[in-house]
């Protein structure tokens, strides 16, 4: 049995060949670089383990608020400086 995928682009109904597949994430990858290059040369950024030293608690910890969404983090789990703030703002109202 053979098992064909079509994906829909807006160019019209492609089949999902291994090299179409290769040039999307290709692509996907670029998007992705170039969006976490432009912000890390604009923000100061911070590890999970970074922003657990600053708040003297536990790497678990930070990683508990992020999936709680009481701290935003980027897919990759980093923290700008701004959302750092944001967060300790938020702590002592």
């Amino acid at each position: 049995m053979e098992i064909r995928i079509f994906i829909s682009t807006t160019e019209g109904t492609k089949e999902a060949t291994k090299d179409f597949l290769k040039e999307i994430m290709k692509e996907a990858l670029a998007e992705y670089q170039e969006a976490t290059q432009s912000l890390f040369k604009e923000k100061k950024i911070y590890s999970v383990n970074e922003v657990a030293k600053i708040l003297q608690c536990s790497h678990s910890t930070v990683k508990k608020k992020i999936y709680s969404g009481a701290i935003r983090a980027t897919i990759d789990n980093k923290i700008t400086e701004e959302e750092l703030k944001r967060y300790l703002n938020e702590l002592t109202k």
